[in-house]
């Protein structure tokens, strides 16, 4: 398979200036680390249900709320959860649709590579080649394999 993707120069610069304005647009985002990560009490799918059907009803019933909770906080950020996510998950395929395209970019390079590697053994000697072919043959040394302990194993006499 040969992948042929290629930017202009124009498409990189268009590309840099566009994440440069998202990075800018989305200076607000948060980052957790791990730990504050898993402190956190996660709104999952039924949790999501749970959670806007409750705000609903407390926005309704206003009276009924206490004063100390801030309903107006919680109800704009699940707005804001509604106007992220789908950019998230727009962006989300960007980068999976980069990852795959960077795979199968390097895939080539690679079976490229390898197939060069094989022409140097054969005919890079008379290219004045081998030295560097014998550089290169450090990526395919095997590791020795681990000695076989047969002092461990079972049911030996």
């Amino acid at each position: 398979m040969s992948t042929v993707v290629r930017f202009t120069n124009d498409d990189l610069v268009a590309i840099d200036a566009a994440l440069t304005q998202l990075e800018q647009r989305l200076t607000r985002l948060i980052a957790l680390d791990t730990r504050e990560r898993r402190r956190l009490y996660k709104m999952g799918n039924k949790t999501e249900k749970f959670c806007r059907e409750t705000l609903n009803v407390l926005d309704k019933n206003r009276q009924m709320v206490n004063p100390a909770m801030d309903l107006n906080g919680a109800l704009g950020a699940l707005r804001t959860i509604d106007e992220l996510r789908p950019r998230a998950k727009q962006i989300q395929r960007l980068a999976e649709r980069m990852r795959a395209t960077e795979l199968a970019l390097g895939s080539d390079v690679a079976t490229a590579a390898r197939k060069g590697y094989k022409d140097m053994a054969e005919y890079g000697a008379q290219h004045g080649l081998s030295a560097m072919r014998q550089t290169l043959s450090v990526r395919f040394k095997r590791r020795p394999a681990a000695a076989n302990d047969d002092s461990n194993a079972t049911g030996a006499a």
